[in-house]
């Protein structure tokens, strides 16, 4: 678990869809795989900004 990146949030604020910062966001073809943390809200629930964050992506 040491080994994966931490989540990282675009300039808009969302939660990116993609941790490295090579891989560019295409907000017209979406998946929803940067979700996996709210729901059901095990890393989302005492972290406030990654809640934000993900309510933003979405």
């Amino acid at each position: 678990m040491q080994r994966l990146p931490e989540y990282k949030v675009d300039k808009d604020g969302a939660l990116r869809e993609w941790a490295m910062s090579e891989y560019t966001e295409n907000n017209h073809h979406r998946h929803l795989s940067q979700l996996y943390p709210a729901w059901p809200a095990y890393e989302t629930q005492n972290d406030r900004e990654l809640a934000r964050a993900a309510d933003i992506a979405i």
